[in-house]
């Protein structure tokens, strides 16, 4: 007799949060899951709802964690499990979460493991084939069941970026976006009639439309581009964070307060908490709807983009902190006499001390994206960048944060404040730059000390990134601000954005001049500072 759930997920009670989530990816994947949250009916004792799991279900997965290992409860809800089988035939798989130690009463059974508890598509994949015994084809390029779709699959995963002017999409490929787009307004309307009324009809009422949103994804997955794809992922992960911080919500509105004050207290402070994730989690759900508009706008309408604009080459010029860039003025009359537009970007004077607090950093993030918006709206094209010291911290972060939105046809940086361990090889994989110069200064002494006072910035202007395949030329006599130059401009920034190779003979030296100004500059100031001293206390007597 075919039997009503896919699988029984049984749980310790510290990784209730965890097993959700489980259940709402594997819920995506098609299959109907039994958990206790869920089904255990009030007044029901639990043994008898445990029992009635495991002759419901096909398969049971037991998650296994450290700290269900330390209480013991691991190992006997195991050996319950075993007994049970000699009643009750059902798959037993083992779900190791976070490397637990001391799991050795498994024996030699096959587990599924999920390391650093982040469920990805291959771990799913492989925890699909333990419950129904198929194997779930994962959203790769390629690999389709026809040789049109293969054609189709391959042309996608070679596609370039919208916005420097690839293809209109076909009949099929308008259809899934069309579809989807269509999907997930059901799952904001819903999500937005939780907001308003946490109630359990409306909870299931979202749980339904998400179901049907990641089951459309799944199955239109070889007509998506990959990034956008990804970000799709990313949507409905968001949308599974707000289905289980509004069913805590519910929760907790029904249990109510109790009577001594400490736990009124308790309950109170929860509750407020879980509001405010709440809307940090709607809040990110509608920032990557938008996301997705922008990028089904841009994928609709590229035959837009291809006038005669496409054509100019834009670099966006980006400054450092304590300063308004005046180098941006000077690069600008180069960057035009070889063809580019240069628009240079202004977040205005920002000292050290909101360069100190994380918020105002976010914002100045937050702000390279408006601008970068802004940019590419007038010009309708990709741009390059040139960035300096903390304008490379917020370029970077807003081309990671913000991806796949942001994207780059080359990169200058110099004076980068940016960590080694900057994620170079995804930030290639997903297509979101051509290609990389990191000018390093060996005298850069900003660059090499602001780690240690800012935990997200690092070294890269003097000690480089960790990523072997970019160019990163290094300068022992230059200092944080030694860049600016016309010769250096000229003779190595725009070949670069140029498309051409750079050698090392090409690197200039510093103007002659440059140093022996500047000495002479400060003996000159010393010299009037002492000789006001002097006259001064001449004066005096």
């Amino acid at each position: 007799m075919p039997k009503s759930f896919d699988a029984f997920i049984t749980y310790a009670p510290g990784d209730v949060v965890w097993a959700k989530e489980l259940k709402f990816a594997l819920e995506g994947k098609g299959l109907k899951i039994w958990i206790d949250s869920e089904q255990v009916r009030p007044g029901e004792m639990r043994r008898q709802a445990w029992n009635r799991a495991t002759e419901d279900s096909s398969s049971v997965a037991i998650l296994i964690s450290q700290s269900g290992l330390e209480s013991e409860w691991a190992q006997d809800e195991y050996l319950r499990l075993i007994d049970r089988q000699n009643v009750v035939p059902f798959q037993l798989i083992p779900v190791l979460l976070r490397n637990p130690k001391a799991a050795g009463f498994l024996g030699n059974r096959a587990v599924v493991e999920f390391p650093d508890g982040s469920l990805s598509e291959e771990r799913i994949a492989h925890l699909f084939f333990g419950i129904t015994g198929k194997q779930l084809e994962l959203p790769q390029r390629g690999k389709t069941a026809t040789e049109s779709e293969s054609k189709l699959v391959e042309r996608i995963a070679e596609e370039p970026s919208i916005l420097a002017g690839g293809a209109i999409p076909n009949e099929a490929q308008q259809n899934a976006y069309r579809r989807i787009w269509e999907v997930l307004q059901t799952v904001r309307e819903s999500g937005e009639a939780l907001w308003k009324e946490a109630s359990w009809p409306n909870l299931d009422a979202f749980a339904q439309a998400l179901r049907n949103t990641s089951r459309e994804i799944n199955e239109k997955s070889p007509y998506f581009s990959t990034s956008h794809y990804n970000t799709l992922k990313d949507l409905i992960s968001a949308f599974g964070d707000y289905k289980v911080g509004k069913e805590r919500l519910i929760k907790l509105r029904h249990s109510g307060p109790s009577s001594g004050s400490l736990q009124d207290e308790w309950w109170a402070s929860n509750f407020e908490s879980q509001i405010r994730h709440n809307r940090r989690h709607l809040d990110e759900y509608v920032r990557l709807l938008d996301t997705m508009r922008e990028l089904y706008h841009n994928k609709f309408f590229a035959s837009e983009m291809t006038d005669a604009r496409t054509e100019q080459e834009v670099v966006i010029v980006v400054h450092g902190i304590r300063t308004r860039g005046a180098w941006q003025k000077e690069i600008a009359a180069p960057l035009s006499q070889r063809g580019f537009i240069p628009a240079s970007i202004d977040y205005g004077w920002f000292s050290v001390v909101p360069f100190l607090i994380p918020s105002c950093r976010r914002r100045k993030i937050d702000w390279f994206r408006d601008e970068y918006n802004r940019v590419i709206t007038e010009y309708r094209t990709v741009p390059h960048l040139i960035a300096h010291s903390f304008g490379t911290y917020i370029a970077l972060r807003a081309l990671q944060k913000f991806a796949p939105t942001i994207r780059f046809k080359s990169v200058i940086l110099c004076g980068c404040i940016v960590r080694q361990d900057y994620p170079w090889k995804e930030i290639f994989s997903q297509r979101l730059v051509g290609r990389v110069l990191n000018d390093r200064a060996e005298l850069d002494n900003w660059a090499g000390t602001v780690q240690h006072f800012i935990g997200d910035a690092g070294p890269a202007g003097k000690a480089g990134f960790d990523y072997p395949d970019i160019s990163q030329p290094n300068h022992p006599e230059w200092g944080h601000s030694d860049f600016f130059f016309v010769g250096n401009f000229k003779a190595r920034w725009i070949p670069f954005l140029q498309g051409k190779a750079l050698s090392n003979e090409e690197i200039p030296s510093l103007p002659p001049a440059f140093g022996f100004t500047l000495k002479v500059g400060i003996i000159m100031v010393l010299f009037a500072l002492v000789l006001y001293v002097v006259l001064k206390s001449l004066l005096a007597r």
